[in-house]
């Protein structure tokens, strides 16, 4: 009952951070709290007061390490001299001074504490902040990157194609009116500075605070992609969107994607006192010091950060409106107040499935908090550099956020604003979509705040009159080509939302026959479609019917118009007033980005999918949420396909705590495996990974206890940290792959998952003491030196001939079949070339390699 109750809160607060961090563990470093003193008077041991030192002597606090050196400083100097001038002065002409605008710099400290006298964070916590001149104190929280998004498209053909979509080719003609080369620090993962298209713009004033060093490396990847499309030299294979900008790289993840607060503020906080202009972010996390320190340093850079990877709206109030049941917290660094958060888009201009998104408009904030994304990038299929020289495509809305940091810092070259916000504002409403950076260059203080907007699609120009401080009203749509016979109100334009459809708002669309409303329509008023007589279905993405009358639409309206809402919200418009009249009723064909329920025989169950993209039929189990009630029991077998798609993905906590669950099948072409999908499920014995399986996500089968036997493949890329920590009954393991992959020495430790602690102590290394490792053929040596695996103390070699390896798998077909005519006996089975396992084998005296 304790790992149910806490996994429910963990499942209701679950997805952070930008990329993110979880709720569960890992959830903070042991022994390590952060803490803000209200005052600093010169007393005591540590030259503090007599009260704070007497607290730090009761949890063994040897030494504060203070986690802003910089910033403190350079507040120091300030206060001495009013002659400091502000960097970002030079690229804003109302900057003021940073003596009249510096907020003063928190005093942070990272504190170590004696385990042996405090045994907890949370306890250290409390203690600390039942004293009086302590402002704050808080756990050093862990972070991780998020799982990458998968992409299964074909790559595109125009390799640069986010520049052209935000029209950066064209900002480049322009002059410039500020010569001084921009430096963007990103604090990430490091950036390989030899890479041939980013060596010549590195900065000297990078630093690496995982290793402490000046010697700047990235065993990642994530951080050299992400500064490549900011600011790599222009070349025939590549630009970054400022070539002329600066990289300042800064380390704060190490190479499994995790890092920690203390880091991170230590990173913003170097980037700010070595002159950074922008500070390009994609990892963070809810936390009170982390938004301070963000606070204090909007007063020297631009802080650009990506928006995250769930697929989850910011505003909590509005989920339900997406289909989203589970509760989710914004992302961070790019929610919080001042931050630019980046949102990713596709090819075709719309929002990609997994971005996190702001429905309530970019330039509204309406939590509590202020939180807010601001713009809209490019962010599937960008081609950029990586690490040893080489070039790929990823998507994210960490690719969003570089994109948008070196569009930036070019566009402050080419032009001067009057302040931060309006250059972000701008930026907003000069947006269709995507971010304009042409509009933006050459628009004139007058269209920040328009009273009126227009918006002009591929045979409509529409007019929106402004109703409210983020609030649109459509009053008019004019043809401009030939007359459409579909048309889609959008749900918002330059960042506002469209809210309602003004009287005849579509006179003369007598040949319209299918309308589309946005998902925030709540009116539409008297008038508005009686001119379309040949309208004959409306499909609505909002989840509450607008008020209407039979006054707005043609008369017989509700015994020839089918009505098209989603098919969760259905209920909701057969019971509205007026809707509840009409007579044809169809829920919405699906699409990319839409969840739905489909049933499943072994057993008898419905699962929840989400169409993952529609182009490239591809679905996902589980959405970002629960995939199916947790009562299931025995064995369940996953559809390869469902509604004609093939299902490849396996979402986060899909089927957590299915604590009766004993055996999976997998789909069959199954690729990625997201965090903590299996955590805790009990009964689970044995784990066959399906052929094209490459990923397996952070605690995917965390806490199976009963798990025995693992299975991987051939092509297993990347096993995340803690995958199957706590399955203290692992006894066999099949590696098949001929280059082990890359994993953390904790990948198998046996620990209760939620906080780490052995079950055990005596038998923490359990599994790696008495677990069999099975290897292909001449590579026991690899896996005895490669991180992770050399902890196995028993590790075999498949035999040459393949016997061994037959009696832990069965054989698989390749996907790329080879000569068909070659067919050979293996193992009593008579096995063509083109079904054969990749193996060496031993047939009729001879080696094959397959």
């Amino acid at each position: 009952m304790k790992k149910l109750a806490v996994l429910a809160v963990s499942l209701a607060s679950s997805i952070l951070c930008v990329y993110s961090q979880t709720t569960l563990a890992p959830q903070w470093c042991e022994g390590e709290v952060i803490v803000r003193l209200k005052s600093q008077t010169p007393a005591g041991t540590r030259g503090l007061c007599n009260s704070i030192d007497s607290a730090l002597s009761a949890l063994g606090v040897s030494t504060m390490e203070p986690l802003l050196p910089c910033l403190s400083a350079a507040a120091d100097t300030r206060r001495s001299s009013v002659s400091a001038s502000s960097v970002r002065a030079s690229y804003f002409a109302d900057a003021p001074l940073e003596s009249e605008t510096m907020a003063d710099v928190p005093q942070l400290f990272l504190l170590r504490f004696d385990t042996t006298l405090v045994a907890t964070v949370p306890e250290a916590v409390r203690i600390l902040n039942a004293n009086a001149d302590v402002e704050y104190a808080e756990p050093n929280y862990i972070c991780r990157l998020e799982s990458p998004v998968p992409s299964f498209a074909p790559v595109a053909s125009d390799s640069q194609w986010g520049l052209r979509a935000i029209r950066m080719l064209e900002l480049w003609q322009q002059p410039l009116v500020n010569s001084q080369r921009p430096v963007i620090a990103f604090i990430d993962t490091g950036v390989d500075v030899n890479h041939p298209a980013l060596r010549s713009n590195i900065s000297q004033e990078g630093y690496d605070f995982v290793d402490n060093t000046t010697v700047m490396t990235d065993p990642n990847g994530h951080g050299t992609h992400c500064a490549g499309i900011a600011a790599a030299a222009a070349t025939e294979v590549l630009s970054g969107a400022n070539p002329d900008a600066m990289i300042m790289p800064i380390r704060v993840v190490d190479e499994f994607g995790l890092g920690s607060t203390d880091n991170i503020l230590r990173g913003i906080d170097h980037a700010v006192a070595h002159g950074a202009d922008i500070i390009s972010m994609s990892i963070g996390v809810k936390s009170r010091a982390y938004q301070e320190v963000v606070e204090s340093a909007l007063e020297k850079a631009i802080l650009v950060a990506s928006a995250g990877n769930s697929g989850v709206c910011l505003i909590e109030s509005h989920r339900d409106l997406h289909g989203m049941g589970v509760d989710h917290e914004p992302n961070f660094p790019g929610a919080f107040p001042g931050v630019i958060g980046v949102m990713a888009t596709q090819q075709d201009g719309q929002l990609a499935s997994w971005s996190n998104f702001d429905c309530d408009g970019s330039l509204y904030d309406s939590t509590s908090s202020g939180y807010s994304y601001e713009l809209r990038a490019p962010g599937t299929d960008i081609y950029s550099t990586l690490p040893g020289g080489t070039y790929g495509y990823m998507s994210g809305t960490s690719m969003s956020a570089p994109l948008m940091a070196g569009a930036i810092s070019r566009l402050m070259q080419c032009r001067t604003f009057n302040s931060c916000n309006d250059m972000v504002r701008t930026l907003v409403m000069t947006s269709n979509n995507n971010v304009d950076i042409m509009a933006a260059y050459k628009s004139e203080s007058t269209d920040l705040h328009p009273d009126t907007l227009q918006l002009i699609t591929d045979s409509v120009t529409f007019i929106f009159d402004r109703t409210g401080d983020a609030t649109l009203q459509l009053t008019s749509a004019t043809i401009t080509g030939s007359s459409p016979k579909m048309v889609t109100v959008p749900d918002m334009v330059r960042g506002l939302t469209v809210t309602s459809i003004g009287s005849s708002a579509f006179a003369n669309f007598s040949s319209l026959r299918s309308l589309y409303l946005g998902a925030n329509i709540a009116s539409i008023s008297d008038g508005a479609l009686r001119d379309c007589t040949e309208l004959s279905d409306i499909y609505f993405d909002s989840a509450e019917a607008p008020v209407a009358t039979s006054m707005a639409l043609p008369s017989g309206a509700m015994r020839t118009i089918t009505l098209h809402p989603k098919r969760a919200h259905m209920r909701y418009f057969t019971t509205a007033p007026f809707w509840c009249r009409f007579t044809n009723w169809q829920d919405q064909p699906l699409v990319t980005g839409n969840r739905f329920q489909a049933a499943i025989s072994e057993p008898e169950a419905q699962l929840i999918f989400l169409i993952y993209s529609q182009e490239a039929g591809i679905a996902q189990v589980g959405a970002e949420d629960l995939a199916v009630d947790r009562t299931i029991v025995g064995r369940m077998v996953l559809p390869d396909s469902v509604r004609g798609l093939d299902v490849r993905l396996i979402s986060t906590f899909a089927f957590a705590l299915c604590t009766r669950l004993k055996e999976v099948v997998f789909p069959s072409h199954l690729t990625y495996i997201d965090a903590y999908s299996f955590i805790y499920c009990d009964s689970l014995q044995e784990l066959n990974l399906p052929y094209y399986t490459s990923h397996v996500g952070s605690m995917a089968f965390a806490g199976c206890t009963q798990l025995s036997t693992v299975r991987f493949n051939e092509r297993i890329k990347s096993i995340s940290p803690y995958a199957f920590m706590g399955c203290p009954s692992l006894r066999t393991i099949v590696a098949p792959m001929a280059t082990p992959p890359l994993i953390h020495d904790d990948t198998f430790r046996n620990a209760d998952p939620l906080d780490q602690v052995p079950a055990d102590p005596a038998h923490v290394n359990d599994v790696y003491d008495n677990a069999r490792l099975l290897v292909p053929y001449g590579c026991r040596e690899l896996y005895a030196e490669a991180r992770g695996w050399r902890l196995f103390k028993n590790i075999v070699e498949l035999s040459e001939d393949g016997r061994d390896l037959s009696a832990v798998s069965e054989p698989r077909a390749d996907s790329k079949p080879r000569n068909s005519r070659d067919t050979f006996s293996l193992t009593g089975q008579r096995v063509s070339g083109n079904g054969a396992r990749r193996g060496v084998y031993i047939v009729e005296g001879k080696k094959v390699v397959f």
